[in-house]
């Protein structure tokens, strides 16, 4: 049920609170100094996966932060694309969010049309999603027939205490 104009929902404060949370942690380059070719590689490795995996694939990363798997997809032999609400500060940040198509929004809205995608990634997303229905649902309907959607939850209980 969405809330009435004017009234901000729990769920909204707590969607406002993450997105100035991972931005403060995104100014500190010695933390996103962390998310290289050689974490995505240790984190596909969980996966049965590797960067080689999403050759020749279209691939969207919803929620792709300023280091996102999409950066480190380099080359003629990816088709990447990235959402990320952020967009426009990490830029501002200096974050190289040139090196791939990274456009300003969220996932409830997801540019692309139907069955287009081949590969959506959503690394640690839903968890601070304003609609996660919602953005499970748009990734569904860009993925391809056959697609592979790769989504991690990161569950951390002390996360969800009230601030």
């Amino acid at each position: 049920m969405r809330q009435p104009p004017g009234k901000k929902s729990a769920r909204a404060s707590r969607w406002a609170y993450a997105q100035k949370d991972e931005l403060n942690f995104w100014q500190d380059k010695q933390q996103a100094a962390h998310f290289t070719d050689t974490y995505w590689t240790w984190e596909f490795s969980h996966y049965g996966l590797n960067l080689n995996s999403f050759v020749g694939l279209t691939v969207l990363e919803v929620g792709c932060g300023a280091r996102g798997v999409i950066y480190f997809l380099e080359g003629p032999r990816y088709q990447r694309m990235g959402i990320e609400p952020l967009a426009i500060n990490y830029g501002e940040l200096g974050y190289p969010i040139h090196q791939a198509t990274c456009l300003a929004g969220v996932g409830e809205s997801l540019p692309a049309r139907d069955g287009s995608i081949d590969v959506v990634m959503s690394n640690s997303v839903l968890d601070h999603s304003l609609h996660p229905v919602e953005n499970l649902a748009e990734m569904h309907r860009v993925l391809s027939d056959g697609g592979i959607l790769l989504l991690v939850i990161n569950v951390i209980p002390w996360i969800y205490c009230v601030h």
